[in-house]
């Protein structure tokens, strides 16, 4: 009988959505056995689904070749959450215990709990981040196993509109679970941050599309995040001011060597000087 383990993991991003199965081995190892994309262009704007319908049978398209690289049906899903109204919101929360007791992984997860339930103007909760705990008046970077009266947690809610969640949901099936919802900036941090650069202080800046997220790390904990509705098609959409397709100057911009530095003998591609290119990207850059 086999008991293969696979997880799957779908982000949907405005030029392309993306998905993933990985095998988990025995030892916890998970190893990526195939990746699949399709288009987006024309009904994800911003992060944010527009067109649900395309969306959903763009999803379809790729689990049904997800599910064809493991040879068995996909009844679940992680999905990455990411677009124009994603950011950051500093809470905090206080609890005053009756006498001295430890300090639990349950007691912290209600107080996870505790910081959602306040209603924000707006926006849906999608993840609750810790920044720090002082416990008794004294700050904790591991409030676990610790014992104290009183706790404080300062927490960042990472929160979203209500209708970027409700589209994304919508756009799956009633046949494919969505297993969890996970933030891309937080994972994409996990993934390429160093420990000393989360403990130091760092600015990690992950440009898409039509959006760049800016998460802010300092002393092991992001403090800041944002969204910015600015991306590398806007950079694309500028240099058709030449009087070429979108397609073309996409082309042209992914093969300019260096477009910050033009060369002082610029090459044409498709019949455009390098150099004006260029020009666009760095007014486009300067602003």
């Amino acid at each position: 009988m086999d008991t293969t383990q696979y997880i799957v993991a779908i982000e949907i991003g405005s030029s392309k959505t993306v998905g993933a199965v990985a095998e988990k081995r025995s030892n916890g190892q998970l190893v990526v056995v195939g990746i699949e994309s399709e288009p987006t262009l024309n009904f994800v704007r911003y992060g944010c689904i527009q067109n649900v319908e395309s969306t959903k049978a763009s999803i379809n398209r790729i689990l049904l070749k997800l599910s064809n690289r493991i040879d068995g049906d996909i009844s679940s899903v992680y999905v990455g959450v990411s677009g124009r109204s994603i950011h950051s919101m500093p809470t905090e929360v206080q609890h005053s215990l009756n006498t001295e007791q430890a300090i639990t992984q349950s007691l912290l997860d209600n107080i996870k709990s505790d910081a959602t339930r306040n209603s924000l103007n707006n926006y849906d909760t999608i993840d609750v981040i810790p920044r720090s705990y002082t416990i008794d008046k004294i700050e904790i970077r591991n409030p676990v196993g610790s014992f104290g009266t009183d706790i404080k947690a300062r927490l960042n809610l990472i929160v979203a509109k209500p209708s970027l969640l409700m589209n994304l949901k919508r756009a799956f099936n009633q046949q494919t679970q969505i297993k969890g919802l996970i933030t891309t900036a937080v994972a994409v941090a996990d993934a390429v941050l160093t420990a000393d650069e989360r403990s130091l202080g760092c600015m990690l800046v992950d440009m898409g599309a039509e959006t760049t997220t800016v998460s802010i790390y300092r002393n092991d904990a992001l403090v800041y995040l944002v969204t910015i509705p600015l991306g590398g098609r806007n950079l694309t959409r500028d240099i058709t001011a030449l009087g070429i397709r979108e397609e073309n100057a996409e082309k042209i911009k992914r093969n300019l060597a260096n477009p910050l530095k033009p060369s002082a003998d610029p090459v044409t591609i498709d019949n455009i000087r390098s150099s004006d290119a260029s020009n666009y990207i760095l007014a486009r850059t300067g602003e």
